[in-house]
């Protein structure tokens, strides 16, 4: 008894440390030091490379630093933490914002742009449609079969995502909650949008050949943005039927969120090219995931590439209420940005394992990361519901910066925790 006690003591410890170095410097960085994010950065880089070759150095190592030539076909292990960690901080970052936002301690340049712009907040369902993508079936080489069968499990399994936007609508209305309009409409949300796009998703990779799949998103995408700058769309979508902002009707009300779904469902096959790219092959050595960063780097560069011309030269700037073509590049540069970033800490890890002849563990199964992509999207309901019920509670704007850094922390612990206690009684509640 007492042992088993002690078990769960040091596992909770475990737990908590975990979000003192991976979701509070987060935290911190969005909030009240913004001003100071690439010392912040440079700080916990540097923290972390000296705790680290501290230890290596230290007589439990037998450290040896070897050369390319030697580790290159070195095995390592064949299912690095990248992608997990991308897919974890997206969700992190998407709950700190949703009721971060509500304090004064979050800066308005992070909040989400009315029409045009890039703030930190626009990111978020991009990312998220992105994280999604990536992991998805038809990434990772398991294709649906076409039928009556498949197309009846798709809509039974979007109804959930159906509940949680009528309900979301629902609550927010009665609790009075503000929330502006033209981010999707009035009765649309980011619910709805991810039942949308699972309804096109199913559909496209059924009946459409894989080989046309990024040729057929890129036509939708081209003809999309063509429909905005030449067929109206654009001045249908600021000023409504009425040419005065009018909502009357059901798609006139929701036309943001309508419309914009064909921007992220491009956004969801493209990511979805990127997932392929990501697992088509079984890597095991350091050679073989060095070709992967190297590709993964180019596609960054290649997308931020067309983000300048489509920005600059052709003179479009981002805006996630349309989820015009800028805005598209703009989260496929990003996203390939952290993901080859993130890539590149697992090889450095990697090679240091070598070089201090570590053997090649299994990764830790009950991290907090792994906790909170068990269950994403429950996870991103849940800082949702928690974010309402912090709203109907207390005068969050009117709260001084250490009382609202003190409630978020609260509220970030939270998820933590529970997300950390669905995840080891293996209770998954998937709506995606």
């Amino acid at each position: 008894m007492i042992f088993n006690l002690l078990k769960l003591v040091i596992y909770w410890y475990t737990v908590a440390i975990d979000h003192v170095c991976l979701v509070l410097p987060l935290q911190l960085i969005l909030t009240l030091w913004n001003e100071y994010i690439f010392l912040c950065l440079f700080c916990i880089l540097s923290l972390s490379l000296v705790g680290v070759l501290l230890k290596l150095n230290s007589r439990r190592f037998n450290t040896k630093w070897l050369s390319w030539s030697e580790i290159r076909d070195k095995n390592i292990d064949p299912q690095l933490s990248f992608i997990n960690n991308f897919r974890a901080y997206v969700l992190v970052y998407t709950a700190i914002s949703i009721l971060g936002v509500d304090f004064v301690i979050f800066p308005r340049r992070f909040c989400k742009a009315e029409t045009y712009g890039t703030g930190v907040m626009d990111t978020g369902v991009g990312l998220f449609v992105i994280s999604n993508a990536i992991v998805s079936p038809e990434a990772r080489g398991k294709y649906r079969s076409p039928g009556v069968r498949c197309l009846v499990n798709c809509l039974i399994s979007c109804l959930p995502l159906l509940f949680l936007g009528l309900l979301r609508f629902a609550l927010t209305k009665g609790a009075n909650y503000h929330e502006h309009v033209s981010e999707y409409g009035v009765h649309w949300n980011f619910f709805i949008t991810l039942a949308a796009l699972k309804i096109m998703s199913t559909l496209f990779y059924i009946y459409v050949p894989e080989f046309l799949w990024s040729l057929c998103a890129l036509g939708v995408m081209a003809a999309y943005q063509y429909s905005l700058d030449y067929g109206g769309v654009k001045d249908y979508l600021l000023l409504g039927e009425d040419g005065q902002g009018g909502r009357e009707g059901l798609l006139n009300a929701n036309r943001e969120g309508i419309f914009s779904c064909l921007g992220y469902f491009a956004l969801y096959v493209f990511g979805t090219e990127i997932g392929k790219i990501i697992f088509r092959y079984e890597r095991w050595t350091m050679s073989a995931w060095r070709t992967l960063l190297i590709v993964m780097t180019v596609l960054s560069m290649f997308f931020w590439g067309l983000y300048s011309v489509s920005a600059l030269a052709y003179g479009e700037p981002v805006s996630r209420r349309f989820a015009n073509l800028t805005y598209v590049l703009w989260i496929l540069a990003l996203s390939t940005q952290t993901m080859s970033a993130l890539l590149l800490v697992d090889l450095i890890v990697e090679y240091l394992r070598i070089s201090a002849g570590v053997t090649i563990q299994t990764l830790p199964t009950r991290g907090l990361l792994n906790a909170i992509n068990y269950n994403g999207l429950f996870y991103f309901l849940l800082s949702n519901v928690l974010t309402g019920l912090v709203n109907i509670s207390m005068a969050t704007i009117h709260m001084p910066p250490l009382p609202s850094f003190l409630v978020l922390t609260l509220y970030m612990s939270c998820l933590s925790a529970i997300s950390v206690y669905l995840f080891v009684r293996r209770v998954r509640l998937k709506f995606w």
